[in-house]
């Protein structure tokens, strides 16, 4: 099943400031993140952008930082 693809109007800033508004830690979990993390294949510690409400877009109002490991988490369950 193919799932509609949602749009994306975050900027770097945007994601930054969610970084620091975050404390550098996952929104959920409050795990430490390491942006250098990314480049790190199959790391589940890495940073992964979440949407708050999965029926909308990535806007810089609905979108958080998580970790690969809670993002896949919240897919699943």
């Amino acid at each position: 099943m193919n799932r509609p693809v949602k749009s994306f109007t975050c900027t770097p800033e945007d994601i930054e400031k969610i970084y620091n508004d975050q404390n550098g830690c996952s929104k959920w979990l409050k795990i430490p993140l390491d942006p250098m993390d990314v480049f790190r294949k199959h790391y589940p510690l890495a940073p992964s952008l979440d949407r708050l409400d999965n029926n909308q877009h990535y806007t810089p109002d609905n979108i958080c930082l998580s970790t690969r490991f809670e993002n896949y988490g919240f897919n699943k369950a």
